[in-house]
Parts: C-alpha cells; structure tokens; sequence
C-alpha cells in the first residue's frame, strides 16, 4: 500500500512559547485536504500538528495515523522521543548560527525571514 504522510501543519508554536501563536501558512494547513480531493484514491496519513496542543496531543496524532500499519505504540513513543531531542538541537544550533551572524555585524540591519511569496512583495 503506497501511502503519503501529509501533515496538517496549524500551529506551530508550543503553549510555553513567548509568542501567543505561530500559524503555519495557509497552504500548508490545507495542503492534505487539498490533495485528497485532487487525487483520487490518494492514501495519505493527514496527523493534525497542531503545538499549542502539546506533545501528547502530537504524539496521538501520530499513533492514530499509524495505527493501520500495526506499528507497536512504545516504537512511536520511543521515535517520537528521538525526534524531540534532535529538534531541540536543530533549534540550538539555529539560534547560536544567528548569534554568530549578529555578533559581526559592523552597524545595525534589518532582517526579513518569511517565504518568497511574502518576503519579496514589492509592496
């Protein structure tokens, strides 16, 4: 059975982030439901990724999608375990190459990070 993962990204921002809420583009939320309707038949795993819910939350997401592929529920716990610690690193590692990057800045900058489609209007 050829299957898809398409995760319904909605927000991206844990409940003990600083900011009140990180909404994932449009696109991105919508993008499983999207296909699912373009393509007929398509078999694609949709868990709801949704941070502001917690990792319990996320981590039944992920049991439930799996579930018809009878993988043991200590095998995603112990994978979701995994992928917590490396996204920790990940977002260490970003922010200490953004201080690095600020640290050598000779006068003030401005600095726009958003996708093409919003970063790069002329308006």
């Amino acid at each position: 059975m050829d299957t898809l993962l398409v995760p319904s990204f909605v927000n991206l921002n844990r409940a003990d982030d600083p900011f009140d809420t990180g909404f994932a583009c449009p696109y991105t939320q919508t993008i499983p439901y999207m296909a699912k309707t373009a393509f007929q038949g398509l078999n694609a795993l949709v868990p709801v990724i949704d941070m502001t819910r917690g990792e319990d939350f996320l981590e039944k997401e992920l049991k439930r999608v799996l579930r018809p592929y009878r993988i043991k529920a200590s095998q995603i716990s112990r994978a979701f375990r995994i992928a917590q610690i490396e996204q920790e690193k990940f977002i260490k590692a970003i922010k200490q190459r953004g201080r690095e990057i600020i640290s050598t800045l000779k006068e003030r900058a401005v600095v726009i990070v958003g996708r093409a489609y919003n970063s790069f209007d002329r308006e």
